[in-house]
């Protein structure tokens, strides 16, 4: 299924956020390692790391909430009113754009603009969603597994975007950097 699929995937961006973080120790002990990486200044180092590492995390989210969906299953999730439902769907679409424009940002040159709007986005009209979503779910006389499980997916779909925002971050620190070297 495709659950599996996405948790399977997750020990993939694990190897490869290892074999990155050894890849950045090696660029941050040897001057010929930095020579060849490209990296200008090595105190960009800590925001490359910064930026695997909250992918990283993001991708177990995503995981999690695959485990979730799987544990759950087609009966449980049946049962959810389809209001929540479509409400889940908008916020898991409102990340994928989130980590589009991110991913845009990391191939391009990012606007400083566009990465203060997806912080702004996490901060104000995440965070908003994501709390009125969760007490809509307290008030529904819902089956306690399937409640905690739908608590568990809320809480990692807003952390996804909270990781998403710290990336963001992390891109102005470098694009900042780039402007004034």
């Amino acid at each position: 299924s495709n659950a599996t699929d996405i948790i399977e995937r997750d020990n993939e961006i694990d190897k490869f956020y290892g074999l990155l973080n050894r890849q950045l120790r090696r660029t941050l002990v040897g001057k010929h390692a930095l020579s060849l990486s490209g990296i200008r200044d090595p105190r960009n180092i800590v925001e490359y790391a910064l930026i695997s590492k909250a992918l990283e995390r993001a991708a177990d989210h995503v995981a999690k909430i695959a485990y979730e969906i799987l544990h759950l299953g087609e009966r449980y999730i049946a049962n959810i009113p389809s209001e929540i439902r479509q409400r889940l769907s908008g916020l898991v679409a409102r990340n994928i754009s989130l980590l589009t424009s991110l991913g845009k940002a990391m191939v391009e040159e990012p606007s400083v603009r566009e990465l203060n709007y997806i912080i702004d986005i996490v901060k104000k009209e995440f965070k908003s969603e994501v709390e009125g979503l969760l007490s809509e779910i307290g008030k529904l006389n819902l089956d306690p597994t399937v409640a905690a499980s739908l608590r568990l997916i809320i809480d990692s779909i807003y952390r996804i975007a909270e990781y998403a925002s710290d990336v963001a971050e992390s891109l102005i620190t470098l694009t900042a950097e780039r402007l004034t070297t």
